[in-house]
């Protein structure tokens, strides 16, 4: 019996898609038909249709075709669930290459705590070979919690996992699917579904761990590792963010109210601390720059509305 349906969903990333598909289909340690692979197809005109069909072809495991042609990841993630049926789900992003060990050492992980949830590591691999030197430690790039195998992860009560997200976690579909539409569609173009996701699963008081010994990298194209990107996607981020606590409190005026007053404080603050690093050149001035973004996002979240990439 297939143990894990790796659910990987894409969208116009045949190179990515290749390499992520191939990294789960020779995974180690595991008994024969542990696991099968789903690659959800979130483009409109379903164009990776004819490459899964040549991976499915290749692979030592199963992989299956899901087509998702409703540009929404909230969608995809839900189609690659409603069509997979094993007890353990783990996702992958399609521009991630998982290491050899990943699947055993989050299932093992799973079954030795009895954990609803496993997060695990996300490492950068810059397509310039460096991280940036705006974030020369790619503090920015790295989801490590930096916790060893085991440790209880529990959300914050922001909704934040100090680096846990869909991009490599492992759920436990008894406790963790309850409808046909897990993962929020509203929330499936601008980003934050899978935020939203935790924090409902955190809600219902699931447990969540970490496992340091299952990490995926993710690749980092060199647009993306520039200030004006990051910067960019930092305001959107806070746009969701406001959205979801909206969302997800008992007092959604009064929430929405408290983080725009934040958000306020923190662009006027970081843009005077700004103007005092540049008049003397103490620093780069890119914390600021990326701080101020994060207070437009709260105070312009009403204008969300661009999809995250």
């Amino acid at each position: 019996m297939t143990q894990v349906s790796i659910v990987i969903c894409t969208f116009n990333r045949p190179l990515l898609l290749a390499q992520a598909v191939r990294s789960c289909a020779v995974q180690e340690g595991l008994p024969h038909g542990a696991i099968g692979i789903f690659v959800v197809d979130n483009s409109p005109d379903g164009n990776a249709a004819a490459q899964v069909r040549e991976l499915a072809a290749n692979s030592p495991v199963p992989i299956t075709y899901v087509g998702e042609r409703r540009s929404n990841i909230a969608r995809a993630r839900n189609a690659g669930i409603a069509a997979s049926d094993a007890p353990f789900i783990a996702f992958l992003d399609d521009d991630e290459e998982a290491s050899p060990r990943w699947i055993a050492g989050l299932l093992a992980t799973m079954e030795r705590t009895g954990a609803d949830v496993v997060f695990a590591p996300v490492r950068p691999r810059f397509e310039t070979g460096r991280a940036p030197a705006w974030d020369p430690d790619a503090r920015l790039f790295t989801r490590d919690m930096g916790l060893p195998d085991g440790t209880p992860a529990p959300l914050l009560a922001t909704g934040a996992s100090r680096g846990g997200g869909t991009g490599n976690c492992m759920l436990r579909r008894a406790t963790c699917i309850g409808s046909a539409e897990p993962f929020d569609p509203d929330f499936g173009v601008t980003g934050g579904e899978d935020t939203d996701f935790f924090m409902g699963l955190s809600r219902a008081g699931r447990r969540f761990v970490w496992c340091a010994s299952a990490p995926v990298s993710e690749y980092v194209p060199a647009e993306r590792s520039r200030l004006d990107y990051m910067a960019r996607r930092t305001f959107r981020q806070n746009q969701s963010y406001v959205r979801l606590r909206m969302k997800n409190s008992e007092r959604p005026a009064l929430m929405t109210a408290n983080l725009m007053a934040r958000g306020a404080v923190q662009l006027g603050l970081w843009s005077l601390l700004a103007l005092v690093d540049r008049v003397a050149r103490r620093s780069d001035g890119s914390r600021a720059w990326l701080k101020m973004n994060a207070g437009a996002g709260k105070l312009l979240w009403a204008r969300s509305g661009g999809k995250h990439s």
